[in-house]
């Protein structure tokens, strides 16, 4: 008997659907979560000394955080978010949670200081082009600011 586009009811095998089923999602959510922490299957060819560079650099940051002295100038020099993948896979173990919760710890220092170091940028920039901007408009107008905030008006 024929079921829809050629199909009959009789070829399909329902355990053998959810066994695919199964198998399909149990490898699809794996690679997933492996790839979340940097330990997709595929790896960059390794290079030592970009290996030892890495290291050094994490250990100099989590040093720093610890002892808080990561700030607005010197967070731009560290580029820990990028290599955390690799820091925090223990090729025995998996992922080492202690060294990843210390590398995001570190992480969040770095990120909020650069955010108030843009924020802070930012506000002098603004307030550079406000006093220029001012300063044309007061050469304009002939006016002088006394020192107690009032407006004289210059004579021509």
């Amino acid at each position: 008997e024929s079921w829809g586009r050629g199909r009959r009811i009789e070829d399909n095998d329902d355990d053998e659907e959810e066994t695919q089923s199964v198998a399909s999602k149990n490898t699809s959510v794996s690679v997933r979560r492996r790839s979340s922490f940097g330990l997709s299957c595929k790896s960059p060819p390794f290079n030592p000394v970009e290996q030892l560079r890495i290291t050094e650099m994490y250990k100099t940051v989590i040093q720093m955080s610890a002892e808080n002295k990561l700030n607005e100038k010197n967070s731009w020099n560290y580029d820990l978010i990028d290599h955390m993948g690799k820091l925090i896979k223990d090729e025995s173990r998996g992922v080492n949670f202690q060294k990843a919760s210390c590398t995001i710890d570190a992480s969040v220092k770095i990120y909020s200081n650069r955010v108030d170091d843009t924020y802070a940028s930012s506000h002098r920039i603004l307030e550079s082009l406000s006093r220029n901007g001012q300063s044309k408009t007061d050469e304009n107008d002939g006016d002088t600011q006394n020192a107690d905030g009032t407006t004289k008006k210059n004579k021509k």
